[in-house]
């Protein structure tokens, strides 16, 4: 089972004016596991949700707020990249930021093959004075047509079935991911999503 970790204790902080104390800080939940298609082959999914009380906003053209991070990510083999992706993550459009409980939430995939590698990610508030946020694990793919295996674990917020496939679903659901290692108190059952390949084998 591929560790799970709230990202504040494992970040890099590249601080634009260290002698500032941040009014607001980033609080980025990220997570990952693995899979196998048998279109595709091995793959990593991530998972990143981001409180929205701790990001800026800023007025749109439109007179309301949104708020925008910037999202690098980074795919190494040996100190080589060997995929990356770069986006900006937008949150809804608000009329009033005085009461946000929401959190901004992204999902990406990458095809690889069979090794270890590390991830790296970037997290840059494009409406903040401060300096960005970096979060690096690693992790191996070793998945095989030639025996049972099983998935990495995905912790789930909640889920329905689809009614229009998109980047969150997965065998008929759309899955709203939980990349955090703790549940609190007022939760009284764990959602997960696992798969198991090549059971014909048993």
């Amino acid at each position: 089972m591929k560790s799970y970790f709230f990202a504040l204790c494992l970040l890099i902080i590249s601080v634009i004016n260290p002698i500032k104390a941040q009014d607001k800080d980033i609080m980025p939940f990220f997570s990952y596991a693995t899979f196998y298609s048998p279109e595709q082959g091995s793959y990593i999914e991530t998972y990143l949700s981001i409180l929205g009380k701790s990001v800026y906003f800023t007025n749109t053209t439109d007179n309301k707020y949104q708020a925008q991070i910037e999202l690098t990510y980074l795919i190494k083999k040996e100190e080589n990249i060997v995929d990356f992706k770069k986006i900006v993550l937008n949150s809804p459009e608000l009329t009033d930021t005085t009461n946000i409980n929401f959190a901004l939430v992204d999902l990406q995939r990458f095809a690889l093959d069979n090794g270890l590698y590390d991830i790296e990610l970037k997290l840059i508030d494009l409406h903040s004075p401060y300096g960005a946020i970096i979060i690096e694990e690693s992790f191996s793919l070793e998945y095989t047509t030639d025996s049972v295996a099983i998935s990495g674990l995905q912790l789930i917020e909640s889920f329905s079935k689809t009614t229009e496939t998109g980047l969150l679903s997965k065998s008929g659901y759309d899955l709203i991911p939980l990349p955090i290692n703790f549940y609190p108190q007022s939760v009284n059952s764990l959602i997960f999503y696992v798969e198991i390949y090549n059971t014909q084998l048993f």
